[in-house]
């Protein structure tokens, strides 16, 4: 609200100025110094957003890169903030994020999705199809990723199925990073599960905030990985 304010007030300065340019070439001058000077003044205000939501951010993804649940430069992070989500940047990693890693796009087009990771079509729909979701994470967990091809539907077997007790899998999209199916066939998959896994390719999770979405992802993991290992003891 401040920096709406305080932007609302500075155009009204501009347009003052713009009035009272008394010649072409003072009009001219004036103008192309406002709006130079406006370009600047919104660029600061838009690195202070993405600034504010930076510390999340790379808390977060350390966190997913630390329990080895990404690789290097896989996986991203979204929230929602109206009608703008925040998404981690193409080719970032997660581990070792900067402000610059966080891009802003619009939530119901594409037109500034060009540096944004491209998953971001995947997160705008679950966006759009979930208004109650406000975060969503996106890893590469390698026991959950593993069961993925050899089951449409994984069913948990330790406490936390109280918590997840089932984990859908799409099936029709296999590598499909970013693709056209997953965003089209995803969030309807994703329903009412606050995670879902791609076959063969990763897992998204959903929450109201970005410690929510990850702690789901994590305890899914782990599901997974006790029923991996539970197999492997089974074939001893």
């Amino acid at each position: 609200m401040v920096n709406y304010l305080g932007h609302t007030v500075f155009r009204f300065c501009l347009e003052q100025l713009r009035k009272k340019a008394t010649s072409k070439s003072r009009n001219c001058l004036v103008v192309g110094f406002c709006g130079w000077l406006e370009y600047m003044v919104l660029s600061i205000l838009v690195q202070k957003v993405n600034f504010m939501y930076y510390t999340e951010f790379a808390k977060y993804g350390r966190m997913l890169w630390d329990s080895g649940l990404i690789h290097i430069t896989s996986g991203n992070l979204s929230i929602r903030k109206g009608t703008t989500i925040y998404v981690t940047r193409t080719g970032s990693r997660l581990g070792d994020l900067s402000s610059s890693d966080i891009i802003a796009v619009n939530l119901n087009n594409t037109l500034r999705d060009k540096i944004a990771s491209s998953e971001t079509p995947v997160h705008r729909e679950i966006y759009l199809a979930h208004p109650d979701v406000a975060s969503v994470v996106h890893a590469h967990p390698p026991h959950a990723t593993a069961l993925s091809w050899d089951y449409t539907t994984i069913q948990p077997i330790d406490s936390d199925s109280l918590y997840i007790p089932e984990i859908p899998v799409l099936t029709d999209c296999p590598y499909g990073e970013g693709s056209a199916c997953v965003a089209k066939h995803f969030p309807e998959l994703l329903g009412k599960h606050t995670v879902a896994l791609i076959r063969g390719h990763g897992a998204f999770s959903v929450g109201t905030t970005l410690e929510q979405a990850t702690a789901r992802l994590s305890m899914m993991e782990n599901q997974c990985r006790l029923i991996y290992m539970r197999k492997l003891l089974e074939h001893k």
